[in-house]
């Protein structure tokens, strides 16, 4: 093993070519750790229709899906033809796009460090392509239009939201919100993937249908079924799929990497001022848009104490109690979580063939390395180990695929991705 350290550093530091000059042995090692640390962070896309173009034909993918046929339920007569019907069809499109990033290592390493700073640089170039590339497939899916918003559950009664803004740390995710959205697919005819519909979901939603007492974990039923990456247990007909990268919308920044903050003290109706726990920088002439206790309002400056924080605010259009919480508000609607401050978590059912992924073919991932002194380093100080992959993705057809948006019980901590 000594040997073949040595031999990888005699190549980079002497050597001028470009990765493809690398032995094979050292080029295949590489490529796999990249792929071995990008493979847990692809959830989103596992599930996607594969459509590699043919090298030379282009970077545009289309895809074509048919739309069902009307029954017919008129009997044929005795020799004659019927008039027969039309396939109706739709095509999606998209275009092949190029993402990739490097890193540089330095001279300065030791000799006998540099294969396995080699072998680390790809294990984290690797983590990076696949958090990378699963981020672009979610925000796809995301765009689908079929959703369901979790209900506000309080008391014992049952409040319907239609706003994202509405949701609150009371709209948490129940199996009879994944019913609905499994009776959705079944009533668009949607198929299922491995005989259930799956579903994408973050651990702080996860943790709060795992107490349902319908919840089946993986392992009671893994010797029965394949299990996807990242399942975790099955519910009302769907199987869920675990990743902290799940889709999220929280408060945006107010000031000063602050997305929360707790009012300190009462207010009254049409107050202009309030004060809050936090201790702010001073600013004066600024201007924040807020949700004040769930109600829109704009900050104009901020005077700092040494145990507290005065904001200077338009005019309060109600009382306020001490301990209510100030988030900020979104510059759109479509990207603010709840006015309450709560985190809204994306959860994606899925059925068969809802979105679609393709790449060129022969051009997907891997590993680029450049050797000390390649390209504009007359001094042979630095070397770089990089990533390059291509891909795109489309939702394929909308009826197969719906989005709950819900809180949880850590919704007042977390913040978007």
């Amino acid at each position: 093993m000594k040997a073949l350290f040595k031999r990888l550093f005699d190549l980079q530091r002497f050597a001028t070519t470009v990765s493809s000059d690398i032995p094979q042995d050292f080029k295949t090692f590489y490529d796999n750790k990249l792929i071995e640390f990008a493979k847990p962070a692809l959830v989103h896309e596992q599930f996607a229709q594969e459509s590699p173009i043919p090298k030379g034909e282009g970077k545009t993918i289309k895809w074509r899906t048919y739309r069902k046929l009307a029954k017919a339920t008129t009997a044929l007569t005795e020799g004659v033809t019927p008039s027969g019907s039309k396939l109706s069809m739709a095509d999606v499109t998209a275009n092949i796009a190029q993402y990739g990033d490097f890193v540089t290592i330095s001279d300065v390493i030791e000799m006998a460090a540099i294969d396995n700073n080699v072998a680390r640089a790809s294990e984290v170039c690797g983590q990076q392509m696949g958090e990378t590339l699963d981020t672009i497939c979610r925000e796809v899916m995301n765009g689908g239009t079929a959703k369901i918003l979790a209900p506000s559950v309080s008391g014992g009664s049952v409040t319907p939201v239609t706003l994202r803004t509405n949701i609150t740390k009371n709209c948490k995710l129940t199996a009879d919100v994944v019913r609905q959205a499994a009776r959705l697919l079944k009533a668009n005819d949607a198929k299922k993937i491995d005989g259930d519909y799956v579903a994408i979901i973050h651990p702080d939603v996860a943790y709060d249908l795992m107490k349902d007492s319908e919840w089946k974990s993986a392992n009671e039923y893994a010797g029965s079924k394949n299990i996807f990456n990242g399942e975790i247990g099955k519910l009302a007909g769907v199987r869920f799929i675990e990743t902290t990268e799940a889709k999220k919308w929280a408060p945006p920044e107010i000031t000063q990497g602050y997305t929360r903050l707790t009012v300190k003290a009462n207010a009254s109706s049409s107050a202009t001022s309030i004060t809050v726990n936090e201790v702010l920088d001073a600013e004066s002439s600024k201007s924040y848009a807020v949700y004040i206790d769930g109600v829109a309002n704009t900050v104009t400056a901020i005077a700092n104490n040494t145990t507290y924080s005065t904001l200077t605010i338009s005019a309060l259009s109600a009382n306020v109690s001490a301990g209510a919480v100030i988030c900020g508000k979104a510059t759109s609607a479509a990207n603010e979580g709840g006015k309450d401050g709560s985190t809204v978590y994306s959860t994606l059912v899925l059925g068969k063939d809802a979105y679609g992924k393709a790449e060129i073919a022969g051009g997907n991932a891997g590993i680029i390395v450049k050797q000390l002194g390649h390209g504009d380093d007359p001094l042979n100080q630095r070397a770089t180990i990089g990533w390059k992959a291509n891909a795109a993705y489309a939702i394929l057809d909308d009826t197969r695929i719906v989005r709950i948006e819900s809180a949880s019980s850590f919704s007042g901590e977390t913040e978007a991705n």
